[in-house]
């Protein structure tokens, strides 16, 4: 590991031990999860979900409500209080805050930001654009994404931390040993995206000072970029690579994704770690209707 990773690691554990976050310690078993639309190209003013982000909560026990794009103050305010977690998914936009999607997310982002500096706790799950989104929301005033060639690779990750300190971070504190080593030795994570976040613009515009970086990967040039990352003080996740693809997408063309036993295994873990988290939130629709 090089010096610059180095000293973020170790500052980002030195922090985690005295996260500002508290947990509740009742459990909701009836978490709603929102999940964040995204504009299409396919006509005027539609918006889409897709059904594989759907499934990839649903499968560890949540239900799923859309959030919708280019609504008020007073919609996402709503939808924040009716529900136990937000997934900005991945999509086909440039991670910009000025599209619908960015602008959605920036609303419910601040939202979770105030509740959880009260002690409301309420998480959020950022994967590719999501990922790439928390990352830009998190920079102030600087964009800190490059482009990059990290299309329908499939990839194990490099860990930023030795495997028995794993369980200091929220991400991989559950894991079984199994999970770890899977990640670690075998290509059951993939990737479709051409923005990174690399440790150099990481550290240079003051993420490391919010975020924890825990795993790395290199795009089909060679450039390093971080693959998975959380917030020191908020229950706030992201993940470069779609695990959503290798439970629920059989697309032809996307010959990449492992569907092996190993690589749905590893999938698995991350949506009942989204899920666990929302748990933790109750929030609730006033009315079943």
């Amino acid at each position: 590991m090089d010096s610059l990773l180095l000293r973020c690691v170790l500052l980002s554990l030195i922090v985690f031990l005295n996260l500002v976050t508290s947990e509740p310690q009742q459990v909701n078993n009836r978490p709603i999860i929102a999940i964040l639309a995204q504009e299409t190209n396919e006509k005027p003013n539609s918006q889409m979900i897709s059904a594989v982000i759907v499934n990839f909560v649903e499968a560890s026990g949540a239900r799923v409500v859309p959030v919708f794009i280019n609504r008020s103050a007073e919609y996402y305010e709503h939808v924040f209080n009716s529900t136990n977690g937000v997934l900005f998914p991945g999509g086909d936009l440039d991670p910009l805050l000025t599209t619908g999607y960015g602008k959605s997310a920036k609303a419910m982002f601040d939202l979770a930001v105030k509740a959880n500096k009260r002690g409301d706790y309420y998480p959020i799950w950022g994967t590719c654009l999501g990922f790439e989104t928390l990352s830009v929301l998190s920079s102030k005033q600087h964009y800190p994404l490059i482009k990059c060639d990290s299309w329908n690779v499939a990839n194990a990750l490099n860990f930023l931390i030795q495997p028995e300190y794993l369980r200091w971070t929220r991400m991989f504190r559950n894991a079984s040993n199994e999970v770890i080593r899977l990640l670690q030795t075998e290509n059951v994570t993939v990737n479709y995206h051409h923005f990174c976040l690399t440790p150099e613009n990481f550290e240079k515009y003051g993420l490391n000072e919010q975020i924890m970086a825990i795993s790395t990967n290199q795009d089909k040039n060679g450039v390093q970029f971080i693959s998975s990352m959380e917030f020191k003080h908020y229950p706030f996740y992201g993940i470069q690579f779609h695990p959503e693809f290798v439970l629920f997408d059989f697309d032809d063309d996307m010959t990449a994704v492992p569907h092996t036993a190993n690589a749905v295994y590893v999938s698995q873990y991350f949506s009942r770690v989204f899920v666990n988290e929302a748990r933790k939130s109750f929030h609730s629709f006033k009315n079943k209707t």
